[in-house]
């Protein structure tokens, strides 16, 4: 599992906590879990970072092959602006 924090959200309010302690927070919770791993691509970008463009990235970055699936928070999913997750999205994700 690919944990990504984001940097810049563009749906909601600059979370409480930094993004590096968000990453340190995030480094604690799967020291000892193998399977999950973290990207900090998002937190590489100074503007607003939207899911769809990470899971693009990672479909070019893998091809078509392996699979790909979106795990998100209800909180964070219905403060989507409208329009922002189109069938090409859920396309992207399999």
């Amino acid at each position: 599992m690919i944990i990504v924090p984001n940097n810049v959200p563009p749906h909601r309010p600059q979370p409480e906590a930094t993004s590096a302690q968000r990453w340190h927070m995030l480094e604690l919770a799967i020291a000892d879990k193998p399977l999950f791993v973290l990207d900090d691509r998002e937190l590489q970008r100074q503007t607003p970072s939207w899911s769809a463009q990470t899971l693009q990235e990672w479909r070019r970055e893998q091809g078509p092959k392996p699979s790909l699936s979106f795990i998100i928070g209800q909180d964070s999913l219905l403060t989507f602006p409208p329009g922002t997750t189109t069938p090409a999205f859920w396309i992207t994700c399999t």
